[in-house]
């Protein structure tokens, strides 16, 4: 009987919850995720010129003839400095053989897999014959594939997965592409941390970044075995598309909405019961506006308007593309961990129109305390 099956595989996914045990970060501020989430909240930003003396000659010279000369780049250097060497996270000889984001994603799953202490050690721990799944959905791939490995887990493919995203496209031909669409900011190359504006009405485009962001995912009962640490349990994701346009998103933010109905109705939540938005928020013109309208759309009439706190990380870190939602995901989870709301830099005017942006505390310039 169909409807026998259908019932017997819903409850078995309802009595699998999934949490997460590790995270690691490579992001602009710093490599590490204690060391990043320190200077998020202490209100610092990774956004630099690519006309800087940190840049070598040889690179710097390539971004002169660029309309937007701005970038969250990773910082080179040790581990325990904040910097990125490859040689700390790689074997000898695999730095020439691996493109720059597969060596940040590398590092940023080691760091995952040290944080939660997994070191499996019996043969059978040590099979990994589960789900192998690549995820490439532009600035959503990061989020993608932490919610599909959260639903491996509920269907019972998998205990234990790592998923994440990482990015290293801060080059001229990258740049220069985007640029021609008109998506990244220009007005601020000679005031490089101003010009990530998320929901600011001077904003004038996103501010490309590069990075990784790493996660380890778990069955319940099989971290709480283990004594595991539990950052975060994942209740619910949803996904949308608008089918509007290539780049451009509907003004009044029907996609975004959806999606995020589907994760309220997929985790049994209403949305008096969520008190912080972590934004996608770029710092482009219509973006921002659109997924403040979704975000108004589902909460601006329930209880919890006058609760409700919206940050935008990318005011700090610039947009790190696929590895965007990964990288604020494990913010999000901190901010919970910690009871913190992470600050939206830059944010000294919301708008365009300001009327938009009276329902919610958008967390400006300084982080807080969550009441």
């Amino acid at each position: 009987n169909q409807d026998e099956t259908d019932l017997f595989i819903s409850e078995e996914m309802s009595s699998r919850r999934v949490v997460i045990t590790g995270l690691g970060l490579v992001t602009p501020l710093s490599t590490g995720v204690k060391s990043s989430w320190k200077k998020l909240i202490n209100s610092e930003c990774g956004i630099i010129s690519l006309k800087s003396s940190t840049l070598e000659e040889k690179e710097e010279g390539k971004f002169n003839e660029l309309s937007s000369t701005v970038a969250g780049k990773v910082k080179p250097g040790k581990y325990d400095e904040g910097g990125f060497d490859p040689k700390e996270w790689l074997d000898p000889g695999d730095e020439r053989k691996m493109a720059l984001f597969t060596q940040y994603a590398i590092c940023a799953a080691k760091q995952a897999l040290n944080d939660a202490e997994w070191a499996p050690t019996s043969d059978f721990e040590k099979e990994r014959t589960g789900p192998n799944h690549a995820v490439s959905t532009a600035c959503t791939t990061g989020a993608h594939a932490i919610g599909d490995a959260s639903r491996f887990i509920q269907f019972g493919d998998a205990d234990v997965m790592i998923a994440g995203g990482s990015e290293a496209c801060v080059l001229p031909l990258t740049i220069a592409g985007f640029a021609k669409a008109k998506s990244l900011a220009t007005k601020y190359n000679d005031r490089p941390e101003e010009a990530s504006r998320p929901f600011d009405r001077d904003r004038d485009g996103f501010v490309i970044s590069e990075g990784a962001g790493v996660v380890l995912l778990e069955e319940y009962n099989h971290a709480k075995n283990r004594g595991a640490r539990m950052y975060a349990e994942i209740r619910g994701y949803g996904l949308s598309g608008d089918a509007y346009h290539m780049t451009a998103p509907l003004e009044n933010g029907a996609g975004a909405e959806l999606a995020m109905r589907r994760a309220l109705n997929n985790a049994k939540l209403s949305p008096k019961d969520i008190d912080y938005i972590n934004a996608h928020a770029t710092s482009t013109l219509l973006g921002d506006i659109a997924e403040n309208r979704a975000i108004k759309s589902i909460f601006e009439s329930s209880s919890a308007s006058h609760k409700l706190a919206v940050s935008s990380s990318k005011g700090s870190i610039g947009h790190l593309l696929g590895a965007a939602g990964a990288a604020e995901g494990i913010f999000t989870i901190l901010a919970l961990y910690n009871n913190i709301l992470p600050p939206t830099l830059n944010l000294y005017n919301p708008g365009d129109p300001a009327s938009d942006f009276l329902s919610f505390n958008y967390v400006p310039l300084d982080a807080q305390q969550h009441p």
